[in-house]
């Protein structure tokens, strides 16, 4: 039957046959209000684009004037409050008659960004209340509105949710949802206490998924504001993302120190490709099957650094290259590491600063494959603390 009242309305509204039938309403000044303000650090904006749906029908006027322009409050008190962030807004009014420009489903402004005059001032513009309740309307509107959005966007809803074709108004939430997904929050807000028009709004806000429907009077402070706002159109800043390590070069040797497996070296020594100090020149330190020193110029370099830096103390590694059993290896790098360590003895060099230790074959720095990597495999190192 009200489906039957619905079409035939429409058509006098189409023939110009009704033009009005408007409750008069008062002049509307919005009441005092002071919004809290809502911290913005630590946030992200939650939503791209919101529509605002005001309920102009005759159910919120007459004898209830009251709810009507509470509503109008309401709706103010969250425009006064919103972050003003990049979002795009809408404004639709539904009723029937010249309330709502015999439209039943009023765009009063929008789709457009967000500004909160002109939010305010079409709130302030729907003046009065008629005809019955096609709320479903007002959401095919905002569905117009709100489906080309491509982030994610915020339905709100203020009514009393009385006289309404339920089955209507939750096909079109629910078509609107399945066309967003996650993408759409609503947010009903009810004015005054009917309970069957509780039962909609929460059955809407279901629907929508992001949280229960309100009743004005629980958002009409200026902190109940700011909590529901808050909720509706921020979210949680993601963490900042982990800082990129910088692959520094700490004793400046030219080895990355994710690489440097000797990072106290001096600077200024040649170091191996691992970053440890070695000690070699331009001719190799040792011959093959030998532990004479052959050039004694790097070794002379090495201990004047040692002797002008008398804080670092630190390992003598001696190595071979591949040929020959490994365990005469082992007892030749002993005793390359042990001649470079009398050697730095004789120069002046403390000691117990330094400590001679053998590594055979087992590190090489070269391939053991070619006479130029078994040379280079042939060497001591000096590994600082």
């Amino acid at each position: 039957m009200k489906r039957i009242l619905k079409l035939a309305f429409t058509a006098a509204v189409s023939s110009g046959l009704l033009i009005g039938c408007a409750a008069p309403e008062p002049a509307y000044t919005p009441s005092p209000f002071t919004p809290a303000k809502i911290d913005t650090s630590g946030y992200v904006p939650k939503v791209s684009a919101f529509a605002v749906i005001v309920d102009a029908s005759s159910s919120m006027g007459g004898d209830h004037i009251r709810k009507f322009l509470y509503e109008k409050d309401v709706a103010n008190r969250m425009n006064q409050t919103i972050p003003p962030l990049d979002y795009e807004a809408s404004v639709i009014a539904f009723g029937t008659g010249s309330c709502v420009k015999n439209m039943m489903a009023w765009k009063v402004t929008g789709p457009a960004q967000y500004k909160e005059s002109d939010i305010a001032g079409a709130i302030g513009a729907v003046k009065c209340t008629s005809g019955w309740s096609p709320l479903e309307d007002a959401i095919a509107s905002a569905s117009e509105v709100l489906t080309p959005v491509a982030g994610h966007s915020a339905l709100f809803i203020f009514s009393d949710f009385k006289e309404l074709d339920r089955t209507a108004v939750v096909a079109g939430v629910q078509d609107l949802k399945s066309s967003l997904g996650p993408r759409l929050c609503v947010y009903p807000v009810q004015i005054g206490d009917n309970t069957g028009g509780r039962t909609l709004a929460d059955e809407l806000a279901a629907i929508g998924g992001c949280g229960p429907a309100v009743n004005a009077d629980a958002i009409a402070s200026s902190n109940g504001m700011a909590d529901f706002v808050r909720g509706a159109f921020l979210a949680p800043a993601p963490p900042p993302p982990a800082p990129v390590a910088v692959d520094g070069d700490a004793d400046g040797d030219g080895v990355p120190d994710s690489r440097d497996k000797c990072p106290n070296t001096p600077r200024g020594v040649k170091v191996t490709s691992e970053g440890c100090w070695v000690l070699s020149g331009k001719d190799v330190l040792f011959d093959f099957n030998s532990a004479r020193i052959k050039d004694t110029y790097v070794l002379d370099e090495a201990a004047k650094i040692l002797l002008a830096t008398p804080e670092i103390t630190g390992e003598l590694r001696g190595h071979t290259d591949s040929v020959g059993p490994e365990e005469y290896n082992m007892q030749l790098s002993k005793r390359r590491a042990e001649a470079v360590h009398e050697y730095f003895v004789k120069k002046g060099v403390a000691r117990e600063r330094l400590r001679a230790v053998g590594y055979g074959e087992s590190s090489p720095v070269a391939s053991n494959d070619t006479p130029e990597g078994r040379h280079l495999n042939r060497r001591v190192e000096l590994r600082a603390d």
